[in-house]
């Protein structure tokens, strides 16, 4: 039920039983419960909007976390095969310096 319909009802009842002033009581009430009403939708909407808002902040990090993780596995991954790469040089190059000491015979 409409709680237009109600507070109508409920004034004209109290008017007729009470007198004019009771009908000035429940119309303020009936004000001032439009006034919640209308507090109560408006903190509704800002909630929403709260909510909207948190939800996109939570998208924007969840794309830059996996940025970093990209970043960190490329980065782990050049410093992995720069290592590898350094490990490889240093074995070339004792391959060398070793077959070179065979080639000219142990220097003394």
């Amino acid at each position: 039920m409409d709680i237009g319909v109600v507070f109508s009802s409920l004034a004209a009842t109290a008017a007729f039983v009470y007198g004019p002033q009771t009908l000035d009581k429940v119309i303020k009430i009936k004000e001032h419960l439009n006034h919640l009403s209308h507090q109560v939708s408006h903190a509704i909407s800002r909630g929403d909007q709260h909510a909207a808002v948190a939800e996109e902040r939570a998208d924007d990090t969840s794309q830059r976390l996996a940025r970093v993780e990209r970043t960190h596995s490329v980065v782990k991954a050049v410093r992995t095969r720069g290592s590898a790469q350094h490990t490889l040089r240093a074995h070339h190059l004792r391959a060398a310096r070793a077959a070179g000491r065979q080639r000219n015979g142990p220097s003394a």
